[in-house]
């Protein structure tokens, strides 16, 4: 939704029980929208690393260059996060009123919270 009140559709997504956004599609992200490739979802909808353990989403942290490690620096051989922004879905094009839409980029933050670029819209 963009700050005046417009809906912008997309996948749906969920949060699962590890903290993980899940996307329809079975994308898994991280709690502040990082892509996350080299993991999967098992049948019980909980995500899985490489060498097959489980993983919550607090016990991963994420580096500026995508990296992904465990809380205690272990590094997750073939896990790597986004870093420069993924695009999920397109959304729907504005009504004629223009306006604008906040764009967040995955893995540009400061003191972590999300970097939001404010995009006008013009027709």
């Amino acid at each position: 939704m963009t700050k005046d009140g417009k809906v912008i559709s997309g996948p749906p997504v969920t949060v699962n029980e590890q903290g993980f956004i899940i996307a329809e599609d079975g994308t898994i992200m991280t709690p502040d929208g990082k892509i996350l490739s080299g993991m999967r979802l098992n049948a019980d909808g909980q995500v899985v690393g490489p060498n097959g353990e489980l993983y919550d989403a607090s016990d991963l942290v994420v580096a500026e260059d995508g990296t992904v490690r465990t809380k205690d620096g272990m590094i997750l051989a073939g896990v790597s996060a986004g870093t420069t922004g993924s695009v999920l879905a397109a959304a729907d094009g504005p009504d004629d009123s223009g306006g604008s839409v906040d764009l967040i980029i995955g893995g540009a933050s400061e003191d972590g919270v999300a970097k939001v670029t404010t995009l006008p819209i013009s027709n």
